[in-house]
């Protein structure tokens, strides 16, 4: 718990410094209660690829973890990066994936992910082909002065995803805001 609390401190330090819905608090975010008891394989490996049909979607996933200097290593902006010092997904907990809005003229891979509604269909394959389906729940954007920490890392009881992205206005060469899209698992084959 400690560790994924100083991973998730680690993360949103990084998510403030680089890449229009209110944020729900925490305690108001509804219980996962339909998620006890849907099947995941016990197999289900690291993700490898995230399809989302409703964006046409369908990206590699590489693992980051931390840099020297304790932020988050940055996937490549035609990927998106799964942060393996978090929760795997699949488990109980939040499974983050972090994508780019655009890097140097390219559109990154969470590029329209404000756009989800809640009931889209998030799917996640392994290197075997296994898949974990999630459905949006809901999606918020907030400053990254206010990166909600526990919002993104914080306990749920079912497995969960967290997608998180830059979004707001843009400073210089760096977006004001993040964006993230939370979602529940509804099924494994």
């Amino acid at each position: 718990m400690i560790r994924r609390l100083l991973a998730a401190a680690l993360m949103a330090a990084l998510l403030t410094t680089g890449c229009a819905a209110t944020i729900s608090p925490p305690d108001q975010v509804p219980p996962a209660a339909e998620t006890v008891g849907v099947p995941v394989p016990g197999r289900f490996d690291h993700p490898s690829l995230v399809v989302i049909p409703a964006l046409d979607v369908r990206d590699e996933i590489v693992p980051v973890r931390l840099n020297p200097d304790s932020t988050m290593e940055v996937p490549p902006v035609e990927v998106v990066g799964w942060y393996e010092l978090g929760v795997k997904p699949g488990r109980p907990g939040p499974a983050v994936l972090a994508g780019h809005v655009n890097w140097d003229g390219v559109r990154g891979s969470f590029a329209r992910i404000g756009e989800l509604q809640p009931g889209d269909e998030i799917q996640l394959f392994d290197q075997d082909g296994d898949r974990l389906s999630f459905a949006v729940y809901d999606v918020v954007s907030f400053p990254k002065s206010q990166f909600d920490t526990k919002l993104v890392y914080g306990d749920t009881p079912g497995p969960e995803l967290r997608l998180v992205t830059c979004s707001g206005p843009v400073v210089g060469n760096r977006y004001l805001d993040n964006t993230v899209v939370l979602a529940r698992i509804t099924g494994g084959e």
